[in-house]
């Protein structure tokens, strides 16, 4: 069952400039010093480490959605008071499913999709809406997250599932 809704297709939303990316990420890296606990530095230096090895690469607009990723990410889960451990697991689990240079294929995808959902069984339907309900919440604040989820895969692992599922019901009081 994959975390983003199946039937979407979702692009990248920055159509900019190399250029004017490369100010947005360095005004987000002074952004993301002032909102990152000392706690969080460490689960948002492993998205940096990559966006900067993408940028290095030649994609500005992916490296610009994981700079993006990683400042909001780490806001967010301060404002509602996520445990660095569970933030870190997140992104430990973004930051490999994103270690790879070109995005998914279909058949990968859908090869990814119909694994995790084997592995899934478990879980009611219920903690996955908290899920999906988390995800498009995050997605209000960061719109190119479903597409680094598709591209990625990792909206199919059940690994990165079960810990957005954590924290979703964490934030449901649940």
């Amino acid at each position: 069952m994959t975390v983003i809704e199946p039937d979407k297709t979702v692009e990248p939303s920055s159509s900019a400039a190399p250029a004017e990316n490369a100010k947005a990420n360095d005004a987000a890296k002074l952004f993301a010093s002032e909102v990152n606990s000392s706690a969080l530095d460490g689960a948002v230096a492993r998205l940096e480490t990559l966006a900067d090895a993408v940028r290095l690469g030649g994609d500005a607009d992916r490296a610009a959605a994981l700079t993006e990723a990683s400042v909001i990410l780490a806001a967010d889960a301060d404002t509602h008071g996520m445990p660095s451990d569970d933030l870190r697991e997140i992104m430990e689990h973004a930051h490999a499913a994103s270690a790879t240079m070109s995005p998914m294929t279909p058949e990968q995808l859908a090869d990814g999709q119909a694994k995790g959902m084997k592995e899934l069984t478990d879980v009611p339907a219920a903690d996955l809406d908290l899920a999906r309900g988390l995800i498009r919440k995050l997605s209000e604040k960061m719109p190119t997250l479903p597409y680094q989820l598709e591209a990625t895969g990792l909206g199919n692992r059940p690994d990165f599932i079960r810990a957005v599922i954590r924290e979703a019901k964490r934030r449901a009081g649940k």
